[in-house]
């Protein structure tokens, strides 16, 4: 199982580390506070840039249906993903392809789902397909429908994997 570092919330003192989460050939991945200027552009959501997952100073605002471990998955695929592609082409294809950003947000939601049981997989679908057409991932998809469609699409044929 993948687990964030120890403590309640975050705990920033321990989260400049590296801890132990393997990916294929990947050994590990060091947790970092988040810097300022990422606030502006990601609010208050972690982020995942290779090597390493950037984490909000204070605690995660969690919704009650996504537990952080289930995060972690989402954000180990967003590794997974940069390594595939090279993170400096996957940075530049996310911010300015609505296609590339939606395809890569439903693997990364659907390995999310994967570690989750079905009441708290509807929950998420939900409140994921809603983000997507909105202006949290900048409308890459252009309904709740059409995201909640292609997240089930890549959760069916395990493209997260």
């Amino acid at each position: 199982m993948l687990s964030p570092p120890s403590g309640s919330g975050w705990d920033i003192k321990s989260i400049d580390r590296k801890i132990n989460i393997f990916i294929g050939d990947e050994k590990h991945i060091t947790f970092k506070a988040k810097p300022l200027w990422m606030y502006l552009l990601t609010q208050d959501f972690l982020v995942a840039f290779y090597p390493f997952i950037y984490v909000p100073n204070e605690a995660l605002p969690c919704q009650d249906a996504i537990s952080r471990e289930t995060i972690m998955h989402h954000k180990m695929q967003h590794i997974r993903q940069q390594r595939r592609h090279g993170k400096w082409k996957w940075l530049l294809l996310y911010l300015t392809n609505k296609a590339f950003r939606l395809h890569n947000e439903a693997e990364a939601i659907a390995a999310e789902l994967a570690g989750t049981d079905n009441i708290k997989r509807n929950a998420i679908l939900k409140l994921y397909a809603k983000q997507l057409s909105s202006h949290q991932y900048f409308w890459c998809a252009k309904s709740v429908a059409h995201a909640k469609t292609r997240i089930l699409d890549a959760f069916a044929r395990k493209t997260y994997l």
